[in-house]
């Protein structure tokens, strides 16, 4: 089968490898780099290199021709990606609807699958506008760090449709899962939208719950580990993604949470959802302050010890915040997915770790790892589990 995937972000990039080691697959994306990447296979790493090992040929092949990479395909699948509008605090869908405007164009009789995160009855209304594409939303749960193993053995497999199955998506699932094995649900595509945009935001909910815990237990003096094993040891809590940070951050969950907001009329939880993240972020600068130091070091941009990508990092929000209350500081910051510092002058990138480590006399980190435990006394984190 010919399939074709418009996307080659992680999302994008794990769904070619998969229905590549099958089928023939067409990756799209208007970045020549990430064009350049897949042809060269150099997405492989340590990380997703035994699930490969599983897929003895991949038949993968990137363009950055719209026409050529729609024209034969018998499936196409949307993972591009839809940021936040800060004005209307709405999902900017533009991308999806010009590649659906040119669907219709070159080929309409494509099933259609969309994996990005869209508003719910986004699919509804494409349908109406487009009534001869079969179209479906399938919302995807990857996390960046280990997309592979995400989509090899999925939590669930959610089928959004208005109108008729889609046969051929259907055919290749079946063909890589055992869907009775697999949480496979069908729905509308509405509700397929709102469990991804809830999914998220319970994320979000729960990060921001054990954040505000952390911050009574500082306030009270208590010993917040002992607190935590304690209260997940309930299973209806369960003990999992429960280690305090300086905040959620990353791609999805803050402009997930900011969109379902902004539809969501009964959004006094979702505000309070936001409203703890910020605060958290006030608290960490907060403890800062309390230290003395006349440098302070940053210990990496990124969330997750394994991620590649700092998007709406809280670590950032803490530096700019830093930079408003307080001048008289030198500010370092050590990440080696920099070559030039993206802060004004006054925030200074080291990519020397060592240099990193002797310019600071504070070094705050959102986790820690083995590269910086020879300078733990100089370490402020709320890392508690060493775990992301």
């Amino acid at each position: 089968m010919n399939i074709t995937i418009i996307g080659l972000g992680y999302v994008g990039i794990a769904n070619a490898i998969l229905w590549g080691s099958k089928h023939r697959v067409i990756g799209y994306d208007i970045s020549k780099t990430k064009v350049d990447m897949l042809n060269n296979k150099q997405f492989i790493t340590k990380r997703n290199l035994l699930h490969l090992l599983n897929f003895k040929q991949l038949n993968i092949q990137a363009t950055s021709d719209l026409k050529f990479a729609l024209q034969c395909a018998e499936m196409i699948i949307i993972a591009v990606s839809t940021d936040l509008n800060k004005k209307t605090k709405k999902l900017n869908t533009q991308n999806i609807e010009d590649i659906l405007s040119n669907i219709n164009v070159i080929n309409k009789n494509a099933e259609v699958i969309i994996r990005s995160t869209v508003p719910i009855n986004f699919t509804k209304t494409m349908e109406e506008k487009y009534p001869m594409i079969n179209i479906t939303y399938s919302p995807e749960f990857l996390r960046e760090n280990s997309a592979f193993d995400d989509i090899i053995h999925p939590s669930r497999i959610i089928i959004g449709v208005n109108k008729k199955r889609p046969k051929l998506f259907l055919k290749t699932l079946n063909e890589i899962y055992d869907l009775h094995d697999n949480n496979l649900f069908f729905m509308s595509s509405s509700e397929a939208e709102t469990v991804k945009l809830y999914s998220n935001s319970y994320l979000a909910m729960r990060v921001s719950f054990f954040n505000n815990l952390d911050s009574f237990c500082i306030d009270n003096n208590l010993n917040v580990k002992n607190v935590i094993n304690a209260i997940c040891s309930d299973q209806r809590i369960g003990n999992y993604y429960n280690n305090p940070s300086f905040g959620y951050g990353g791609y999805c969950l803050p402009k997930d949470t900011q969109q379902l907001l902004t539809q969501n009329k009964n959004s006094s939880l979702i505000n309070a959802i936001i409203k703890s993240n910020n605060e958290r972020k006030e608290k960490i600068i907060e403890e800062i302050f309390k230290k003395e130091f006349k440098t302070i070091g940053f210990y990496r941009l990124i969330g997750k010890k394994y991620s590649n990508n700092f998007r709406n990092s809280p670590v950032i929000d803490i530096i700019n915040i830093i930079l408003k209350k307080k001048k008289n500081i030198k500010i370092f910051y050590y990440e080696p997915l920099l070559n030039i510092s993206i802060f004004k002058k006054d925030v200074i990138l080291i990519r020397d770790l060592e240099d990193f480590k002797k310019a600071s006399e504070l070094i705050v980190t959102n986790r820690i790892t083995s590269e910086i435990q020879d300078v733990k006394d100089k370490i402020y984190t709320r890392d508690v589990f060493f775990i992301d």
